[in-house]
């Protein structure tokens, strides 16, 4: 049976190339191996999608694909792309979640999808405070939360005495006509407020890599003049 994102593919996934095909097998099935095949002996196949080519439910094989891939950036851009699509419900996904005991990439996943389902409780700055804290660098002056459209959350950080912003936003923020909406936003900052650094994380980027946005922090605050 296809599954993971070779399952995803067939069932509509656009801008994903599904490589090696992942088929599972229950565990008496005897299995050949074939060139660029990957096969997943399985104690329990799950639910199935019986109209066209026999796969699993889109639900399942999205949590499958995003463990079998090969990193965490791959993993966390296929659950991003899936929900984006919408071949899985929001709703569908967090069940299905709640209700998995063994997952690798718990960790990972668990917030992934929480950034891409439930995007107004994503964000806490004070994640972002003690990031800063722990790397050695200034925590912001202020801060305040946004939320805009549909349930698209912002936070908003300022280091005022370095002349230094930071937007972090939330999984939706490139869906549809949001990036155009952000990009408006941000011209208008950077013009009317020309002494302003104003540097731009979206959450998922943070989740995968805060380091390299730290850095970004810590190279804006030493161009505003701190000393670190």
């Amino acid at each position: 049976m296809l599954d993971g994102a070779t399952s995803l593919v067939v069932s509509g996934l656009k801008h994903w190339e599904a490589s090696p095909i992942d088929v599972s097998v229950p565990r008496n099935a005897t299995v050949r191996s074939l060139p660029g095949v990957r096969h997943h002996v399985l104690r329990d196949l799950g639910p199935v999608i019986p109209v066209g080519l026999r796969r699993t439910k889109t639900d399942v094989a999205l949590l499958r694909a995003a463990q079998w891939e090969r990193t965490d950036r791959a993993a966390a851009t296929l659950v991003a792309m899936t929900v984006q699509q919408r071949l899985v419900s929001t709703s569908a996904l967090m069940d299905r979640w709640g209700g998995t005991r063994r997952c690798a990439r718990r960790q990972l996943l668990g917030a992934v999808i929480r950034d891409v389902c439930d995007g107004s409780h994503s964000i806490n700055e004070l994640d972002v405070v003690a990031a800063c804290r722990a790397h050695g660098i200034p925590a912001p002056s202020r801060q305040s939360t946004r939320t805009v459209g549909a349930g698209r959350v912002y936070l908003d950080l300022f280091w005022d005495d370095y002349g230094v912003h930071g937007e972090i936003q939330g999984a939706h923020h490139q869906w549809g006509l949001h990036g155009v909406d952000d990009a408006v936003r941000g011209n208008a900052l950077a013009i009317d407020q020309r002494d302003l650094v104003s540097l731009q994380i979206p959450v998922l980027g943070w989740r995968l890599d805060p380091a390299v946005f730290l850095d970004q922090i810590a190279s804006a605050l030493r161009r505003g003049g701190w000393a670190g």
